[in-house]
């Protein structure tokens, strides 16, 4: 009968090789945890970043709040736009010296890296800009009631939660890159028929722009979010899921408050501020969704610079990943 015995001393088993670190450096934090270094939950966090950025993008809001208002030069639109360029130089020193910035400087220089977080913040910029404008624009313009407004809304959420599950297949057959750019140009088809929407435009032109939103964001977003976890290892999938989530919130945030700031005061430069259910306001919507189309098509910029990665390539890459 015989029985497993011990490792003698002196001769070691088989040393088991380190997880590989992947496409440039690894965070402080990721090389931290590589040494077996435990870490608090709060160590390495980023409170200046944090709070900068909250504070520009904050500041910037309330620039574009009040000033329709109050008016572009009052002191508290100066203050408040001085304060959100200060932030902005603050958080952008900050990322660029702090050990554990929210977005690692390494990520900087990586293509499939910043260039679909890119894609993300206008997409998302656009998108919900058109989201929050289209319900005004048939109340105020086609006088169409909430509860219609209410049901015709509902092609685009529809189309979005169809397509996402379709565009995951999409994405593997055709590439990451094909699919952001089919998705954002889609998107950008959408704020142009917006734009120019004209007094007898019928329903099913509507229908069809509100789809189109709605299959550019839920074809773009899954192959945005495969492109940025191809460039990093799954150590670093943290940093890359807080880094999407702050680009897309950013971008929703700015592009609601701005079209609306911009279809106001179009309206009230025109004296059509208290004017509902006439096409004489057709044209206060008309610039907001072209701004839309703006972010798109730079959308659809940012998505030519990504750069392909066929399956065969990303292959071998996967299993020298796995434990």
């Amino acid at each position: 009968m015989t029985s497993e015995q011990p490792p003698k001393p002196g001769k070691p088993g088989p040393e088991v090789p380190d997880q590989p670190r992947d496409l440039g450096e690894a965070s402080p934090v990721a090389e931290g945890r590589a040494r077996g270094e435990r870490a608090s939950a709060w160590e390495g966090m980023d409170w200046v970043g944090s709070w900068s950025l909250a504070g520009a993008v904050t500041a910037g809001m309330l620039v574009l709040s009040i000033g329709p208002i109050v008016g572009w030069t009052s002191t508290g639109v100066i203050v408040s736009g001085v304060a959100a360029v200060v932030f902005a130089v603050l958080f952008g020193w900050r990322e660029a010296t702090f050990p554990t910035p929210l977005v690692p400087t390494a990520y900087w220089r990586r293509r499939n890296f910043m260039f679909p977080m890119g894609t993300k913040f206008l997409t998302s910029f656009a998108y919900f800009g058109g989201f929050f404008l289209f319900p005004l624009l048939m109340e105020q313009v086609y006088g169409y009631s909430v509860s219609q407004v209410g049901f015709v809304s509902v092609a685009r959420p529809l189309i979005f939660a169809v397509s996402a599950p379709i565009a995951g297949y999409m994405t593997v057959r055709t590439g990451e890159r094909t699919s952001t750019l089919f998705g954002t140009g889609s998107l950008l088809v959408s704020m142009v028929l917006f734009a120019t929407l004209a007094p007898t435009s019928g329903l099913a032109i509507i229908v069809v722009a509100l789809a189109l939103s709605g299959l550019g964001m839920g074809v773009s977003m899954p192959a945005t979010s495969a492109t940025m976890s191809n460039e990093l290892a799954e150590s670093e999938y943290g940093v890359m899921s807080a880094a999407q989530l702050l680009s897309a919130q950013v971008g929703e945030v700015m592009g609601i408050q701005l079209v609306l700031t911009v279809q106001e005061s179009i309206a009230r430069r025109d004296g059509l501020a208290n004017v509902h259910h006439s096409t004489a306001l057709l044209h206060s919507f008309s610039v907001p969704f072209w701004v839309g189309a703006g972010a798109a098509a730079l959308a659809v910029g940012c998505a030519l610079f990504i750069r392909p990665l066929t399956r065969h390539a990303r292959a071998p890459r996967l299993v020298a990943e796995t434990p």
